[in-house]
């Protein structure tokens, strides 16, 4: 099997199903090509910092590539080769939208790549922030990290915490950071008036302190939402449970995928007592999205204080009916819960 087919088959690619509309690319765009299946693209994403996109690449076959050209979908107006930290270590060379370079056997090569603005004006969603009675003080500074509490003595870090958080075209407003501010609505059947305006969705930024679920009534239509947890395991695949010497195989996990659309992320949690970052504690915000019936007024919050809304955005003309045609992620719950697992247990023997 080669590269390319094994790639294909790992990450088949996946259509989606939109509404008739006219667009202004035309009948067809590319993102990205490449002139050779020598060629692997590894990542192609925005870079960390400024207005550059990465470019990673790598040669397939094992041989000397002495010119390969990536053809990008717009004009390219600056580009330089970077490594891994996205430093940069060197020229690139360019012509147009087409981006060329040379690969030694099985070499990894990254560059960044600025294009030019795109002449057409970007569709901007209308959307208006919610005010939140917010109740709450779920974050804290590092230099402060029993000032609030998500759960259990655990907080998000708002140093890491932007004013605005920005999800698939949806801003969101956050609250105050400032030590002893609130900064999100725990649930308890709160109504909260909504903006005037023929808005058709209501976005809810969101996390619970479990995994969890609560009826969100608007105007008379009851909308039940599940809401996951804000820490804590967001995927895994069959886990081994070992024994206590740690190599006998005692039992295996069942594999779970989690699936609420994640706005937000850190990498770590505060923990009050004993003061400290809790690393590799990811902790998330999930986007949640409501049907706004015509002349919506206001929406009553369940009563469910699990649930945190850190914050609402309700908006009209968003793309909500683009349909995936096939999953978005493995899927196990056509697998059993439990497992049963026997394992022959040798005793130890010196030879």
């Amino acid at each position: 099997m080669s590269s390319w087919q094994g790639k294909k088959f790992n990450q088949p690619m996946v259509a989606f199903e939109v509404p008739e509309h006219k667009g202004v690319w035309g009948k067809e765009v590319s993102l990205l090509s490449s002139d050779t299946p020598e060629v692997g693209v590894m990542a192609f994403k925005k870079m960390e910092q400024g207005d550059y996109y990465i470019v990673r690449v790598n040669e397939l076959f094992g041989k000397e590539l002495n010119k390969a050209t990536l053809t990008l979908p717009g004009k390219i107006v600056d580009a330089y080769e970077v490594n891994g930290q996205e430093q940069r270590i060197g020229d690139a060379t360019y012509s147009g939208n087409t981006l060329s370079f040379g690969l030694s056997h099985y070499t990894i090569r990254s560059f960044a790549v600025k294009l030019e603005a795109p002449t057409f004006k970007e569709e901007k969603i209308e959307q208006t922030a919610v005010t939140l009675p917010y109740d709450q003080d779920v974050m804290s500074y590092d230099n402060d990290r029993d000032d609030g509490d998500f759960a259990q003595g655990e907080n998000m870090p708002a140093e890491l915490i932007p004013d605005t958080i920005t999800s698939e075209g949806i801003h969101f407003i956050m609250g105050s950071r400032v030590n002893e501010h609130n900064n999100a609505v725990s649930c308890k059947g709160q109504q909260i008036m909504l903006p005037a305006g023929e808005y058709t969705t209501l976005y809810l930024l969101a996390a619970a302190s479990e995994d969890t679920q609560g009826d969100f009534v608007v105007d008379q239509q009851v909308t039940p939402l599940k809401v996951q947890e804000w820490t804590g395991f967001i995927g895994q695949f069959y886990n081994r449970e070992f024994a206590k010497n740690g190599y006998t195989v005692t039992g295996i996990e069942a594999p779970f995928s989690k699936q609420d659309n994640i706005a937000w992320f850190a990498s770590h949690v505060h923990q009050a007592y004993p003061s400290k970052n809790v690393a590799y504690q990811y902790c998330y915000m999930y986007k949640y999205e409501i049907r706004l019936p015509k002349g919506a007024k206001s929406i009553k919050l369940p009563n469910n204080d699990h649930i945190k809304i850190l914050a609402m955005t309700v908006a009209k003309g968003t793309g909500e009916e683009v349909i995936p045609l096939q999953p978005l992620y493995d899927d196990f719950h056509s697998q059993p819960n439990t497992f049963t697992f026997n394992p022959t247990i040798h005793p130890m023997v010196n030879h």
